[in-house]
């Protein structure tokens, strides 16, 4: 089962719960496709409470960031599980969905406009999941 609540702010936050399968990577998908649509906005998910990721929810993570690259917008991701963390390293996404530990700093790099590519940011170090 996964759970979503979303903030109106810009960059928009997402809280993103319980588990993200093949059972609900669509519906997750669509559910964020639609709101990023109406919104314009770039986005953070924090991943805080999300319990499983599986290849569908990467595809999916895949196509939403994709979407907003797309359109000049942005995507962070925030404060996985350590096992969520290690699977979106060692498939990968790391490379260009930056994961970063804290929402207040993700809020920070998106309010001071590093957010081009944040894993190059050499004027400010970020605190990085490693």
């Amino acid at each position: 089962m996964m759970r979503v609540s979303v903030s109106r702010n810009n960059p928009q936050v997402m809280q993103i719960g319980g588990e993200i399968d093949y059972s609900s990577a669509d519906q997750f998908y669509n559910f964020l496709a639609e709101a990023v649509a109406k919104r314009k906005r770039s986005l953070i998910l924090n991943l805080k409470d999300l319990n499983y990721l599986d290849s569908a929810g990467l595809q999916t993570l895949f196509r939403l960031w994709k979407k907003l690259s797309k359109h000049g917008r942005k995507i962070i991701l925030v404060n996985p599980k350590p096992g969520i963390r290690r699977l979106l390293e060692i498939s990968g996404f790391s490379k260009f969905l930056p994961v970063i530990k804290t929402e207040k700093e993700a809020l920070s790099l998106f309010n001071a406009g590093k957010t081009g590519n944040v894993m190059n940011t050499r004027s400010r170090k970020p605190n990085y999941i490693r």
